[in-house]
């Protein structure tokens, strides 16, 4: 991807930010992804099956 690990987590909290929802589970041995992060990965924005999906 050409993106060191700490950009990358700059721009996941970015993202979550404009959300206002958090997209994964901070754990101590490293994250797991929260049911919107699921959401998401299932229907990329602008491709959602249903425009009022819920976040």
């Amino acid at each position: 991807m050409g993106l060191s690990q700490p950009a990358v987590t700059t721009h996941i909290r970015s993202l979550e930010e404009q959300l206002g929802r958090e997209l994964f589970e901070r754990r101590s041995r490293g994250v797991v992804p929260t049911s919107v992060a699921d959401q998401l990965a299932a229907h990329p924005l602008g491709h959602a099956p249903n425009p009022t999906i819920r976040l």
